[in-house]
Formats: structure tokens, sequence, C-alpha cells
């Protein structure tokens, strides 16, 4: 299934969410342009063991890891809509 639009351009806002000057990202390659599998990471400039993953499996499928401020500790859940995540995110960031 080719990516649609609604899902790309949720791609697009989750990635401006990441200021340039604060995160570094890593954007995985896609195995084809109909796959949705991807892997986003950002990570802190100034402080690496910062991380926010995205695990994208499917349309329906993304888990996402966040750091718990103020700790060492990651928690990871599962949302089933690209713009859940992108709300998701803007909590957390």
């Amino acid at each position: 299934m080719i990516m649609n639009t609604y899902f790309s351009n949720y791609i697009v806002k989750i990635d401006k969410l990441f200021t340039k000057d604060i995160y570094r990202s890593q954007i995985s390659n896609k195995a084809d342009t109909e796959s949705y599998m991807q892997t986003l990471i950002y990570t802190k400039k100034d402080n690496s063991e910062t991380k926010y993953i995205i695990n994208i499996y499917s349309e329906w499928h993304i888990e996402i890891t966040v750091p718990i401020k103020n700790s060492n500790y990651l928690y990871i859940t599962t949302l089933y809509n690209i713009e859940d995540v992108y709300n998701y995110l803007k909590i957390h960031i």
C-alpha cells in the first residue's frame, strides 16, 4: 500500500516538532515506496541519552519511546493513528 498524503503530512509535522538546533534526527530508509515500516530517532544534541524513537510498523501500528524527564527511564507506548502520535509527542517534547 502506498503511503497516503495524510500520513506523509503528519510525518513532516512530527519532524518539525523537533527543532533542528536542539535535536539531531536519524530517519531510516524504507524498504520500498509502498512500505510504511520506518524508524525515526530524535536525539538531543546536548544530551545524547535523551532520545525519542518512533517505530512505524504500519499505518495503524506505531510504537513510540520517550524519555521520562529527570530520570534515566524510557516509556514505550503503542498508538494506532499517526495524528495521535503527533499529539502525544507534542505533549512530551
